[in-house]
């Protein structure tokens, strides 16, 4: 019972000190459906003391341009934040009870919401909020032939997230290398050893075989010894007498 009442004193705390959410600027843009209709509310300006919107209606094409207090409790698709923040079920904030706590799908989004019942004139107004932000998703009131407030699309500029670029873990790659550059390319490699001093080269080989001429050399015919201008018969006597001796032999055998 005490948490109940301290949890309504401060209820009625942030009421005394409502203002409109700061999502609530120049470039907000929301599209509730009405019954059959569409409604579109477009924030054009707003100040300390105002909030100055556009309301385009789809079927009568009619533009309106009301201000708005912007330091109420709530407004035509807002609700003070701060006050909803430590809301609980049964409590009471303003004029308004909470109903329920929940979580519903709005918009082709998930919200976490909070609804509040008002009874006027023996009618029912609930207005279903993101508890968060305070955005009215839906509206209704129990009367005959009252439409159904749904909100279809919105855009708020504080809601849109801003991409990170991915981290490139990727080491740039090395500076091209300019070929254009007057280079002097280095001399090829000579793996030749060159000696100075002697030629290291063995001189080749002639694999043909050298057949020596073991024939003796001709011997000339013996020199007959000097006759000293003698005739050669005369210098043997002893072969003269022998030849006369044979053919004197020969003539008497015949």
């Amino acid at each position: 019972m005490r948490a109940k009442i301290i949890m309504a004193l401060l209820a009625l705390l942030a009421v005394s000190y409502s203002v409109a959410p700061s999502w609530v600027k120049p470039g907000v843009s929301l599209n509730y459906s009405v019954g059959s209709d569409l409604v579109s509310f477009s924030v054009l300006n707003r100040t300390v003391s105002d909030v100055k919107i556009e309301v385009f209606t789809k079927s009568t094409s009619h533009k309106a341009y009301p201000n708005e207090n912007a330091s109420a409790l709530y407004g035509q698709f807002w609700f003070d934040s701060a006050s909803l923040a430590g809301a609980y079920k049964g409590g009471d904030i303003g004029e308004y009870v909470v109903s329920d706590i929940s979580s519903q799908s709005f918009a082709g989004q998930q919200w976490d919401t909070i609804s509040l019942q008002v009874t006027i004139s023996g009618a029912i107004t609930t207005k279903v909020l993101d508890k968060k932000t305070g955005l009215l998703l839906k509206q209704t009131v129990s009367a005959v032939g009252a439409p159904s407030v749904i909100l279809q699309k919105f855009y708020v500029p504080d809601w849109v997230q801003v991409p990170v670029p991915p981290v490139n873990n990727t080491p740039p790659p090395p500076p091209p290398v300019n070929n254009t550059g007057n280079v002097t390319a280095p001399p090829p490699v000579n793996n030749t050893v060159v000696n100075s001093s002697q030629n290291n080269t063995p001189p080749a080989q002639n694999n043909t075989t050298i057949i020596q001429n073991t024939t003796p050399p001709a011997q000339e015919p013996p020199v007959a010894p000097s006759t000293n201008g003698k005739k050669p018969w005369l210098c043997f006597p002893a072969a003269f007498i022998l030849l006369v001796l044979a053919f004197a032999v020969v003539s008497r055998k015949s």
